[in-house]
């Protein structure tokens, strides 16, 4: 197989609207969000305890998350609030189906 077919087999195929919103998109998001999210939810708290939380949330078709679940908290209560609060807070590319998907977050010190 040469060049060409190398990099035609790399290409992936345009989104289509009957797409559910994927994994990689979720990651791309929640990449970007969670030093934002662990600025102020746990480094701008005056509680500077080790936490983590799993956040199972329910992203909508327009992209705006409509349900945000903390599970497997440890922690003072406060952060995994606030942390919740902030992935209701984040917005995803629009997809046909949206989707439910989870994601952890682990706070600790030096």
């Amino acid at each position: 197989m040469g060049a060409a077919g190398a990099a035609s087999a790399a290409v992936a195929p345009p989104a289509t609207a009957d797409e559910s919103l994927t994994p990689k998109e979720v990651l791309a998001v929640m990449v970007k969000r969670r030093v934002e999210i662990r600025k102020l939810c746990w480094e701008d708290s005056k509680q500077k305890a080790d936490a983590s939380v799993r956040v199972d949330f329910v992203v909508a078709q327009t992209g705006v998350v409509t349900e945000a679940t903390p599970r497997e908290v440890s922690g003072p209560p406060s952060i995994s609030e606030c942390v919740v609060a902030e992935v209701k807070r984040t917005t995803f590319p629009t997809s046909e189906k949206g989707g439910r998907f989870r994601w952890p977050f682990i706070f600790k010190g030096p």
